[in-house]
């Protein structure tokens, strides 16, 4: 049991680590975008925050589509640590599942520190928040049927 808490630990702190680098690029990205634009008065800034809503939502889509990728590689390393499928599928599935909400949690929370304080983005997380939960499945299963896969490299 405690093997299999410590690498479904191993499992959620990889799509972490994941989300730290999804959020970051948008971060750089947003920012630059922002003091680019700035100079070009309320026209200029109207349009960065247009583009800027744009570029997060596609930071967002990107670690969709992340997470079953994150998802297959770390089950499949979290598979070899133990014999039996249902033990190696258990903790890919789950690590996976949970991990994939941390990682965007963490992106979101991130690349949402390039906005302006002031400034309204016209994105609420909240409207997405049914589109996020269905959005973690896929990662669960592919890290589940991973992890059991992955029983078989260990040996």
């Amino acid at each position: 049991m405690n093997s299999q808490l410590k690498n479904l630990g191993v499992v959620i702190a990889v799509f972490t680590i994941v989300g730290i680098g999804i959020g970051l690029t948008g971060y750089i990205g947003l920012s630059d975008m922002f003091s680019g634009m700035q100079t070009g008065g309320e026209t200029g800034l109207g349009f960065a925050q247009l583009f800027a809503a744009l570029f997060g939502f596609m930071s967002m889509f990107i670690a969709f589509l992340l997470g079953p990728v994150v998802a297959a590689i770390s089950g499949l390393l979290a598979g070899v640590a133990f014999r039996e499928r249902g033990a190696g599928a258990l903790v890919g599935g789950a690590g996976s599942f949970i991990g994939f909400y941390v990682m965007v949690i963490v992106a979101v929370l991130v690349i949402a520190m390039a906005f302006p304080s002031t400034g309204e983005t016209g994105t609420g997380l909240g409207s997405q928040m049914g589109t996020i939960l269905k959005a973690g499945i896929p990662s669960g299963i592919v890290g589940a049927l991973s992890g059991a896969i992955g029983v078989d490299f260990g040996g």
